[in-house]
């Protein structure tokens, strides 16, 4: 954490949010909608949290995404942006963070595996196998802090992982044979 924090050039304050959200291409709500009402339901936790941004991908709006962030941070205290992290940076913070809020995949399948839950928003990742870890919430910014409450209630060693068996090994093997 400590090293992150000169890495990253943050004083992470009592609780970190990585949040990554990707424009809703194929969601029923609109990009817009989604962007506005989850930098609603971040405003209250700004006091205590670290607010890590990473950039939406190169889908159509994420420079609407990108704008409402950069206008997000400007009236906002403990914001960092950042337009990409890389590979381990990104998982190191993914790792020490309380929580990831967005839709993104990484919040699906490798969260869960650092013991992080995911605040997952709207429909982008419907249809994907959801662990005990993800909490769905709606584009509403009531629903939206109604699952980051929950997620920071939940206790990380309760995290039920897929393939984690402790004789994993032995039976790929057998199956194999």
């Amino acid at each position: 954490k400590e090293n992150l924090e000169k890495i990253l050039d943050i004083k992470f304050k009592k609780k970190i949010f990585l949040i990554t959200l990707h424009p809703a291409t194929l969601d029923k709500s609109n990009t817009k909608t989604q962007i506005t009402n989850l930098l609603k339901a971040l405003e209250i936790y700004q006091n205590d949290t670290s607010l890590i941004f990473t950039f939406p991908n190169e889908d159509e709006k994420n420079d609407l995404i990108i704008s409402k962030i950069n206008s997000f941070k400007k009236r906002s205290r403990n914001v960092k942006i950042f337009k990409s992290l890389g590979r381990i940076k990104y998982f190191s913070l993914l790792k020490i963070s309380n929580i990831v809020i967005g839709n993104s995949s990484s919040g699906i399948y490798e969260a869960p595996y650092l013991r992080t839950p995911t605040v997952n928003i709207g429909e982008r990742q419907k249809g994907r196998i959801m662990l005990n870890s993800i909490f769905n919430a709606d584009e509403k910014s009531s629903s939206i802090i109604k699952k980051i409450n929950a997620a920071l209630q939940f206790k990380k060693n309760k995290t039920k992982l897929f393939y984690d068996y402790k004789e994993s090994s032995n039976i790929i093997l057998k199956k194999v044979k």
